[in-house]
């Protein structure tokens, strides 16, 4: 397949893959060059910044979009909500859409599974936004300490009540944002667990250092 000089548009995942996926990015790029394609790639606008807000990037990215002709959509795209308003806003302009491994056109986006949807927010933007969640959850257990006259609650029971919670609203409300917390809640108690176990090995090194 080739093309005489169409702009394609690369839409896909980045945010908590490894080194943003931009190698993804720009392999299709190449590829699609070699087929006679002109390539807007998001993964080098800003010479590769990675440093701002998601927003930011949307509000620099959208603008290109609509000068193109065509969007290919890498795997994964369904996983990103960048890219997902992205093939939204180029199918209500009439932009054609292709799944770059197939070239053909983008069905639709099915829902993302909710370990995978629990696991990239748990690693990705609310990492970023509230930090670890053993450090988080300290923050949270001393507050909650503190407004009930006692002593901090642990991190690892921070993370258990904020389940409960979820547990309770799903037994009212089901619905899938309940769902995706809660498996979200037990990744980030893992997380607090393994914290808790690298700070139990440093103490162990010091003590036989002694």
């Amino acid at each position: 397949m080739s093309a005489g000089g169409e702009k394609v548009y690369i839409a896909g995942p980045m945010t908590g893959y490894p080194a943003f996926n931009f190698p993804a990015f720009h392999e299709a790029q190449k590829w699609l060059e070699g087929h006679g394609y002109e390539v807007f790639n998001p993964a080098l606008a800003d010479g590769g910044d990675t440093s701002k807000s998601w927003d930011y990037y949307l509000r620099r990215d959208i603008p290109a979009l609509c000068e193109c002709d065509l969007l290919v959509a890498l795997p994964g795209w369904a996983r990103s909500r960048g890219a997902v308003v992205e093939v939204a806003v180029a199918r209500m302009l009439g932009i054609p859409c292709l799944a770059f491994e197939t070239m053909s056109p983008l069905g639709a986006a099915e829902p993302e599974p909710i370990l995978h949807e629990a696991s990239r927010l748990v690693h990705g933007d609310r990492n970023r936004d509230y930090t670890h969640p053993w450090d988080d959850f300290t923050r949270v257990g001393r507050i909650w300490g503190a407004l009930l006259n006692q002593d901090p609650i642990s991190p690892r029971l921070v993370g258990c009540m904020l389940a409960g919670l979820k547990l309770s609203r799903e037994s009212q409300v089901p619905k899938r944002d309940n769902r995706v917390d809660l498996a979200g809640y037990a990744e980030c108690l893992e997380m607090v667990d393994e914290r808790e176990r690298q700070a139990q090995s440093v103490t162990s090194t010091d003590n036989r250092e002694d």
